[in-house]
């Protein structure tokens, strides 16, 4: 179109960010990942997997609880069945449960954040396009919002979905009136490690993708810094220092730590228990939210020098 035509107007508008901004970044990075078959996948029949196990597992273990509920009301009377069922379905069902479907979700989200968080800000940095982004009406913050929701969409459907339906299926299944009310703390309790987990390591994943321009590259240092960390834990908390509370460098271990102590389970398989029991709450509270600062800080830090329209 020539110049001098007429229907030719530049814009003279103020150029102001829209609140959604950083949707329409996820949802446009969430389609484009899908695009890769093994992402797709994984994403699609790994959560249904996960939540049909969980299921089951929660079944079984109802029922065996019902059945020795039902034994010993059995073993009193008659007038015992209806009391004694009641005082022994709570909520420790939801928090067995989670003890044995937590820790291997926790171990496939470590994956699953470092193939749908690497290409995030790497493939931008390679195609050159963070300029492009930044030339639109779009704040910082929302560029780093929107790739932080698409990692955080693929994390929630392993680590959020599973407690849903556990909770979902023991209200559907319990006899007891109030149910619903009565295990919400318990509920809310089994969501908390995988918020926690959504946030450590979405943050740490697109912060090692910023650092990058390939994708694999951004794979490895994902699972480097993952991998470097829980085995300096290990050095560090028994052979050099024998303080239990170094494990919180690691932030699986933090998490873990977390989740037990929420959870108020026993936990014999993830490492020794007096050692790992021995790892102060607060200090791995303090240890994710370290972390999580880390991840967001040096994301910020690669692209604060990026011109932003105004």
């Amino acid at each position: 179109m020539p110049v001098d035509d007429a229907s030719y107007r530049p814009w003279d508008g103020t150029a102001r960010p829209s609140r959604l901004a950083s949707l329409a970044i996820a949802g446009t990075m969430i389609r484009r990942l899908l695009r890769n078959r093994l992402l797709r996948v994984l994403v699609t029949y790994a959560p249904i997997m996960a939540c049909v196990i969980s299921v089951v597992i929660f079944g079984v273990t109802y029922s065996e609880e019902m059945a020795t509920v039902r034994r010993a009301a059995t073993a009193r009377g008659p007038a015992g069945p209806g009391g004694a069922i009641a005082a022994m379905i709570s909520g420790d069902t939801l928090a067995q449960v989670n003890r044995w479907v937590f820790p291997p979700l926790l171990l496939l989200a470590v994956v699953v954040a470092a193939f749908a968080g690497a290409p995030l800000i790497a493939e931008d940095r390679r195609a050159r396009s963070l300029a492009l982004y930044f030339s639109r009406p779009i704040r910082h913050f929302d560029y780093v919002a929107g790739k932080f929701l698409t990692l955080a969409f693929f994390l929630g459907l392993f680590l959020l979905a599973p407690p849903i339906c556990i909770y979902l299926t023991d209200c559907a299944m319990s006899n007891v009136d109030g149910t619903a009310i009565d295990h919400l703390p318990t509920f809310g309790r089994s969501l908390v490690p995988g918020v926690l987990a959504c946030l450590v390591f979405g943050s740490l994943a697109i912060g090692a993708s910023s650092l990058v321009e390939r994708t694999n590259h951004a794979v490895l240092l994902f699972f480097g810094v993952i991998m470097l960390s829980f085995f300096l834990s290990q050095l560090i908390s028994r052979p050099v220092l024998r303080d239990p509370d170094w494990l919180a460098i690691a932030p699986q271990t933090a998490i873990m730590r977390i989740h037990v102590d929420l959870m108020a389970i026993e936990q014999e398989r993830f490492m020794s228990r007096a050692h790992f029991r021995a790892l102060d709450v607060g200090v791995a509270w303090n240890s994710v939210w370290l972390w999580t600062a880390a991840g967001f800080g040096v994301l910020v830090w690669r692209i604060r020098k990026v011109e932003v329209v105004s």
